[in-house]
């Protein structure tokens, strides 16, 4: 179960994961919400199996759209939960996997059918005061707990609701399937130089992910300022959506590429279906976060060979070592972010052995066959479940 339709981070892994899966005689029925968004269509063009209930989540109160949104959650709460109920008994499922902490419908309808529960817990967006309410539940319901890194055990785990039983919490990191990043042509990289009309003697700093506050963009422009007084050939592409009840912050991130007189450097791409391509005429990755789980644009542009420049939150720690394969600065500084994306860019050997390295460390820690395995292990071990 995923609580949104729009494509991101735990739709990526849902995707990806699946045909793997099945190659291990394992079949993922991926259950999607009848919202806007394209995790759907994508879906069935993999050919994977796939159904639409209509269910919502939560939403912060911030417009009149999010009170509408809530209402519909609770006018719908029930009902999904009768009918992800049907849909478990109809497909004969074995194990029910919740992706998101905010998942409970499909936790019920799991406790109601007398299936095997394995609850992904995520992002680190929520407050502390809801994890702590939320988290006593989730304990209680699920047979696993999957976390995507160590530091997601500390953000959500707190002392009060840690789980008694052994091997109850599972830590699989994310993989990125490293052979479709590197697979790139000369043509296609020079259409992409045309396209976005880069000159060949550009830095590229490239960022990946959609267009949110949890994002910090602001700081990247902030940082793309500072640098731009000392380099005037410095490009910084973004890619990634923008949601339409996301506008307040992208149109504030207009605003300021044009305050800041950057319009010939930071470039918004929107969602792009060709990041590999992206990533291969980059020369430095940068993710400049506030919040964060593990994302999976980070090991893209390990595998891609790229140095990472990233905001340590999250999980992210675990993915880029400092010094070693990238540099970690602290969330809303861009001072500290132009800082670290300055040394790379002076410092060609820097970049090549940085890169070479987070590519290794992708391709040993990161790599799908880990990942596989130890969700075939986690499967296995709840069917046995006693």
């Amino acid at each position: 179960m995923l609580l949104d339709n729009r494509f991101g981070g735990p739709q990526v892994r849902v995707l990806e994961s699946a045909p793997l899966l099945l190659a291990q005689n394992i079949q993922t029925i991926i259950l999607l919400p009848n919202n806007p968004g394209n995790t759907y269509q994508l879906a069935v063009m993999r050919g994977l199996e796939v159904k639409r209930i209509k269910y919502n989540y939560p939403h912060k109160f911030k417009t009149l759209k999010s009170l509408l949104d809530n209402a519909l959650w609770i006018y719908t709460f029930v009902p999904s939960i009768l009918a992800m109920a049907n849909l478990i008994y109809k497909e004969r499922v074995d194990i029910v996997q919740v992706n998101g902490l905010m998942g409970f419908q499909a936790a019920i309808a799991a406790k109601i059918t007398k299936r095997r529960l394995v609850w992904f817990l995520i992002g680190n967006v929520y407050p502390r005061w809801m994890i702590r309410i939320l988290m006593p539940f989730v304990v209680r319901l699920a047979d696993k707990i999957v976390l995507i890194s160590n530091k997601m055990k500390e953000y959500y785990l707190l002392k009060n609701v840690n789980p008694t039983k052994e091997g109850k919490i599972r830590i699989i990191h994310t993989f990125v399937n490293y052979e479709k990043i590197t697979s790139v042509s000369e043509e296609e990289q020079k259409r992409i130089q045309n396209e976005l009309r880069l000159d060949k003697n550009d830095f590229i700093v490239i960022s990946v992910g959609n267009v949110n506050p949890a994002k910090g963009y602001e700081y990247l422009i902030e940082a793309a300022t500072l640098i731009k007084k000392v380099h005037e050939n410095v490009c910084f592409i973004i890619a990634g959506a923008r949601f339409p009840e996301q506008a307040f912050y992208w149109k504030r991130l207009d605003e300021l590429v044009e305050k800041n007189n950057l319009k010939d450097n930071v470039k918004f791409l929107g969602l792009r279906n060709d990041i590999p391509v992206l990533l291969s005429i980059s020369h430095v990755f940068c993710l400049p976060s506030i919040n964060e789980g593990t994302p999976i644009a980070i090991l893209e542009a390990m595998a891609a060979g790229l140095p990472v420049v990233a905001t340590d939150v999250g999980g992210i720690s675990e993915q880029v070592i400092h010094g070693k394969t990238g540099f970690l600065v602290q969330p809303a500084n861009p001072e500290r972010l132009a800082g670290a994306l300055l040394n790379l860019l002076n410092d060609r050997e820097l970049r090549n052995r940085l890169g070479k390295a987070g590519k290794e460390r992708v391709m040993t820690v990161f790599c799908p066959e880990v990942f596989v395995e130890k969700h075939v292990a986690l499967y296995r071990s709840m069917i046995h479940f006693k």
